[in-house]
């Protein structure tokens, strides 16, 4: 098991928890802001694009959180439902697609996954009276899919889950994803007030489409010959490696709390 990942997370999570409990929407929205806009520079490597194309899509995506946080315009979560449906469909995509999307689809599409991403993190990170610590509660549910799968599938994972796209995720770290989860889920119940069946609800949103990010993101990897998205984080690879699954999981979370809780 990978040492540096392990302390890479032990150092992050920590740091997020007092974020997502303590920190206002403004500064929640500046930081998953800056994560996004890292996102988008390494998501224009996908195509192997030069660093100016790189530099200029990330300022595409930064205008445009820019403009949503300044304007606040009533898409916005209009956007996000969208983006929650598009989702649904996108293991037709993963089932389906074998050869490379144009250059012009890659970014459109990392475009849009990305900007909906970052509204579904600040609006669960924004006020509402039915339910409180809706972002922690989304976080936990991703770690453990995540660190779930991670651990026990690099400990005992034998069959490949989805070998054609990422041949590295396995059946056994799906059950350890699930088993995670259920823990999160407990957590949630009765730390956090949430009611344990619309936990059992979520949990199993998080943990679907968390796998549907990943192995997304899986695919433009694949497409564009990269093992990893990029190097910042030790251990984990790039900022998309590390919020693949937070960027599909994210927007359908928000969704159905708002209205499990409405």
């Amino acid at each position: 098991m990978d040492r540096n990942r392990i302390v890479t997370a032990l150092v992050l999570a920590p740091i997020a928890v007092l974020i997502a409990l303590g920190a206002s929407s403004g500064w929640i929205a500046l930081l998953y802001g800056i994560l996004i806009i890292l996102g988008a520079f390494e998501w224009s490597g996908f195509i192997q694009a030069s660093i100016v194309v790189r530099v200029l899509f990330a300022v595409l995506v930064m205008a445009a959180i820019l403009l949503l946080w300044r304007y606040r315009p009533t898409a916005w979560m209009t956007l996000t439902h969208g983006i929650a449906i598009g989702w649904i469909l996108v293991p037709i995509l993963l089932i389906w697609r074998r050869a490379p999307i144009s250059h012009f689809w890659t970014l459109a599409i990392g475009f849009v996954v990305l900007i909906a991403a970052w509204c579904a993190l600040v609006a669960l990170a924004g006020p509402f009276e039915a339910q409180d610590h809706l972002l922690l509660a989304f976080l936990l549910l991703v770690w453990g899919a995540d660190s779930g799968a991670y651990i026990i599938g690099r400990t005992y994972g034998r069959h490949p889950l989805a070998p054609r796209i990422s041949p590295h995720k396995t059946w056994e770290g799906f059950g350890g994803g699930a088993l995670a989860v259920s823990l999160a889920i407990l957590i949630l119940w009765l730390f956090l007030g949430i009611d344990f069946w619309a936990g059992c609800f979520l949990g199993g949103v998080v943990f679907i489409f968390a796998i549907i990010g990943d192995l997304f993101e899986s695919c433009f990897k694949r497409w564009g010959g990269l093992k990893d998205s990029g190097r910042l984080f030790p251990g984990h690879g790039g900022v998309l490696d590390r919020i693949d699954s937070w960027i599909a999981a994210a927007p359908v979370f928000l969704i159905c709390s708002r209205w499990l809780f409405r």
